[in-house]
């Protein structure tokens, strides 16, 4: 709850001086956003108050597959992704996947993720081909190249960074720096966010410090 409400604070902040976080004045657009944000997220907070956890009454490992006569509904865990609990929803007449925050476009969602896993995660899923792709934000997909290029974009990272870590002493993740690596990551900067601040703000966030910095705790085992 406790980011929610800072995220509040940041746009009635942006709201009353008038500027993004950017420094840069903020449109007529971007006020009516930053206030229908606002109402969401109080909205949410409200919600948290009123909240009551239900556990569930079925659980599974690593699969479980629902038959309801003429449709088949498949879950599956492939183990640690974006989290170390992922899981996804696949019907295999209609080749609908539904892949929760395993897929988030335009940008993909990396903050906790494990980079390798995920990847492999992802070639599976591709593997399956579905013809429709309903990710966890963003518009429904008819293909999967968004997919492939996340695909690439975590091959790209990884390897850079496989190359990249050993020529620098062992450090302390607290002390590391992913700017240093010096990760080239820019034509998918270019594709995924484009001239648009925020998506360039998001993808600097979301690749440049959180993608490099677990791929190198991945590479070299630093806590």
């Amino acid at each position: 709850m406790a980011p929610v409400a800072k995220e509040i604070g940041d746009l009635k902040v942006a709201l009353a001086s008038g500027k993004g976080l950017d420094g840069k004045p903020l449109s007529t657009a971007d006020i009516a956003e930053a206030k229908e944000q606002v109402a969401d997220r109080e909205v949410q907070v409200a919600d948290f108050k009123t909240y009551q956890f239900q556990a569930p009454t079925l659980t599974f490992d690593r699969s479980l597959t629902l038959d309801f006569g003429n449709r088949e509904i498949e879950i599956k865990n492939l183990g640690r992704a974006t989290t170390d609990g992922d899981a996804f929803v696949f019907l295999p007449k209609e080749r609908i996947l539904i892949t929760g925050d395993l897929v988030v476009s335009p940008l993909p969602y990396t903050g906790g993720s494990f980079p390798s896993e995920w990847r492999d995660t992802l070639r599976v899923m591709v593997g399956m081909n579905p013809a429709i792709v309903v990710p966890g934000h963003g518009p429904i997909e008819r293909d999967t190249r968004y997919m492939n290029e996340v695909i690439d974009l975590l091959d790209s990272v990884i390897s850079q960074v496989t190359v990249m870590a050993p020529k620098r002493r062992a450090m302390p993740i607290a002390q590391f720096k992913p700017a240093d690596l010096h990760i080239d990551v820019e034509r998918f900067r270019k594709s995924m966010a484009g001239s648009d601040p925020e998506r360039n703000q998001w993808f600097r966030s979301m690749v440049d410090e959180a993608l490099v910095k677990l791929a190198y705790m991945e590479v070299t085992g630093a806590h």
